[in-house]
């Protein structure tokens, strides 16, 4: 009648808890046993949804004690209660308990004035039913991230069912049985770092510890309250964020089963939000951190949910017994999430392991292929008992961004194309569209080459400068209207004489009175330090970005964060290594942090020892598996940190010219770059998740390089 499963112990197992100290949880029935039965009002949990493991996988009874066991275990989470050996009365659930012999099917009740165990048995399930508690105790851990904190889920829980009989005798013949008492007890042992007495196996809590715990989950509430304004999608990756930035992966505790085997706050999510860097989680605390802030939020689109699977993982930090998450979209498909992997150093950062799909949409084990390789997932086969088939598939595609539905919010967002009759018609218009400060700076370039005026972007953006491009041999039509329209007081010239001849110069000064500033290197590496180096005492969070020199679309992507930010581009030669000029420029503006764009094809691994060896940290590696998808990824770290979508602009991936204008009209408006076009228009679905704040966006080039293809999934998709 009481049934028990192995559903703890494996999922023990594949959550990368310790394995060497699981126990069988034992359920002891005892029967016969009067004791005064007392009713009790119950406090349902407050956050459960028809979603949980409580409304789905529950029967009424199990319910019942669900919501009577979760309200002391808040209890206990609050700092409130002292005990872990939690009782539950069945009576108040049970309407009726006088049963005769015929209503139980039974010939007689018992001999000798004792009842029969078949009696027992018979009354037992009437009144009680199947009740099962390890599926309780599964849905509670499954359900309740944050208020199981305490409880040390790796030594033996033991659950007890108990219940009592009583009757009436007329002469030898036991007439009626009585159920007289029916109660459940949770003896859940306490985890040693709550443990008032600091062993395993108690049942005794130090509430000062759990009251400190229970302050310091207010951090929770407060980052949920932070993102109340967002929209769905921009809350889970404000939450991604959050929980990146605040947990420490514990590669000790994850390692060495010494440390291990005392199962308490590195699984847990307390050590995320303690704001203590030295107290590290492993993919538990990971998880069970991004599942508390989603289970706090209230979502615009009451659809979205999150769950917590496990099994195992290879190709990233945490490889083995592993435990992520799944996101239920509005779309109504399910998504990978591995916070774990998506930490700064690890194979998915900063978002490639963030609600993703499959192609082959499976629900037993599936692939994602990274910047930095495939990593693998496979469900432990608990799962299977634990949640169904439809809540284990993954999509087969990566999640895009909606709008939120229900919320009132339209957008008629004006797409306007910015082209001319060739490259130098089409960069005077970009120009001539967002700068109109006379005065001012501007910086000039060649337009047959990518490299200087890249690398220039930044220094442009110190001082609010157009990118003019211009014929090396001659100074461009377009560029001498713009020079004379804006009329500056100071003009540099990007890349050395190979590349803009002194005759340019020249023909600078007369349109302008002013003696432009030539800044050159020996290549295009070292031009892009000594543009660095131009710019010293002005660039901002001591932060550079690094890109390769070999090819032009991750750095023409960036090129707008570089502007709007404040940051060196500094360029890495095939994206190999770094130059002497490089380095020196890196150490002599004081550079503390990098920004690596594209993937380990683009800048390699001996760039990334190089910067470290200079004193500089990897701040992150912005990359997809194509230049596409890198672009995408650029934009939308840039948007996350305080770059907008508004005024966005879109160019061709297959050429660069127009995007040099463009990436510092769209610095300029502190926006973003997205590289598309008809060969490769995926990225024109990026605006879909911003365009309650789009109002205007920009196509850089004519039809032959931005299509009209491209240009009606643009329209599509922020209608």
């Amino acid at each position: 009648m009481f049934h028990r499963n192995s559903i703890q112990k494996s999922a023990a197992a594949n959550f990368g808890w310790p394995t060497t100290l699981l126990r069988t949880i034992a359920i002891a029935i005892i029967a016969f046993v009067v004791i005064s039965s007392a009713s009790a009002n119950f406090v349902f949990a407050e956050d459960t949804n028809s979603n949980s493991r409580r409304n789905v996988s529950l029967n009424s009874m199990e319910q019942y004690v669900y919501d009577a066991i979760m309200k002391d275990i808040k209890e206990i989470a609050a700092g409130n209660k002292a005990s872990s050996e939690l009782t539950v009365n069945l009576m108040p659930k049970i309407s009726k308990t006088t049963f005769t012999a015929s209503e139980l099917g039974l010939g007689i009740l018992g001999t000798g004035g004792k009842f029969s165990n078949e009696a027992k048995s018979a009354v037992e399930r009437r009144c009680i039913g199947s009740l099962d508690t390890d599926k309780v105790l599964t849905a509670l851990l499954m359900d309740a991230p944050y208020e199981l904190y305490w409880f040390d889920k790796t030594s033996e829980c033991i659950q007890s069912v108990n219940s009592g009989f009583s009757g009436s005798v007329s002469g030898s013949t036991i007439t009626n049985i009585i159920l007289t008492t029916a109660e459940v007890k949770f003896s859940m042992p306490v985890s040693a770092d709550y443990s008032a007495s600091g062993r395993m196996n108690t049942y005794s809590i130090n509430t000062s510890e759990t009251k400190a715990a229970a302050a310091i989950a207010k951090k929770a509430q407060s980052i949920v309250s932070a993102a109340a304004s967002k929209s769905d999608y921009a809350k889970l990756v404000h939450y991604k964020n959050e929980v990146s930035s605040l947990a420490t992966y514990n590669t000790s505790v994850a390692s060495d089963p010494s440390l291990s085997s005392r199962y308490g706050d590195p699984y847990q999510l307390i050590y995320v939000f303690d704001g203590d860097q030295s107290t590290g989680v492993t993919c538990e605390g990971y998880c069970k951190a991004f599942k508390y802030l989603c289970d706090l939020t209230k979502f615009n689109n009451s659809s979205i949910r999150c769950y917590m699977v496990s099994g195992r993982m290879a190709g990233g930090t945490g490889a083995g017994p592993h435990m992520w998450n799944l996101v239920h979209m509005e779309d109504g498909k399910n998504y990978l999430v591995d916070v774990t992997n998506c930490d700064t150093g690890t194979v998915g950062y900063p978002s490639q392991l963030f609600l993703v799909g499959d192609p082959n949409g499976v629900s037993t084990n599936y692939k994602k292929r990274t910047s930095n390789g495939d990593v693998s997932f496979v469900y432990g086969s608990d799962m299977f008992e634990i949640y169904t088939t439809a809540e284990l598939m993954i999509a087969n595609h990566d999640y895009m961004p909606v709008s939120d539905s229900g919320s009132g919010t339209t957008s008629s967002v004006n797409w306007k194309r910015l082209a001319g009759n060739g490259r130098y018609d089409t960069m005077k218009a970009i120009v001539d569209e967002g700068f109109v400060r006379t005065g001012g700076t501007v910086v000039i370039a060649t337009g047959t080459g990518f490299k200087d005026a890249l690398a220039a972007s930044g220094l442009a953006g110190l001082d609010d400068a157009p990118v003019v491009l211009t014929d090396g041999k001659s100074l461009s039509k377009q560029a001498r209207d713009i020079l004379v329209r804006l009329k500056p007081s100071k003009v540099y010239v990007a890349g050395g004489k190979a590349v803009v001849e002194d005759g340019v110069l020249t023909q600078i000064r007369t349109a302008t009175g002013v003696t432009p500033k030539r800044i050159a290197g020996a290549n295009s590496s070292a031009t892009s330090a000594q543009l660095a180096l131009e710019g010293r005492g002005r660039w901002k969070e001591s932060t550079a970005i690094i890109a390769t020199n070999k090819s032009f679309k991750d750095a023409l992507s960036v090129a707008p964060i570089a502007y709007a930010k404040g940051y060196p581009i500094l360029l890495a030669d095939n994206g190999q290594s770094l130059s002497d000029a490089v380095i020196n420029a890196l150490k002599t503006i004081g550079i503390k942090n990098a920004i690596i764009v594209g993937g380990m094809g683009a800048v390699n691994t001996n760039v990334e020892n190089q910067l470290r060896n200079a004193g500089v940290a990897i701040k992150v590696r912005l990359a997809g598996t194509n230049g596409v998808k890198t672009s995408a990824a650029i934009a939308t770290w840039g948007i996350q940190n305080g770059l907008s979508a508004n005024k966005m602009g879109v160019a061709t991936s297959q050429n660069y010219p127009d995007a040099l204008a463009g990436a510092a009209l769209c610095g300029f408006n502190n926006s973003v770059l997205v590289l598309a076009d008809d060969k490769a228009w995926e990225n024109a679905l990026f605006p879909k998740a911003y365009k309650s704040t789009i109002k205007t966006g920009y196509i850089f080039g004519g039809t032959s390089a931005v299509g009209e293809k491209t240009v009606s999934q643009l329209k599509a998709n922020v209608a």
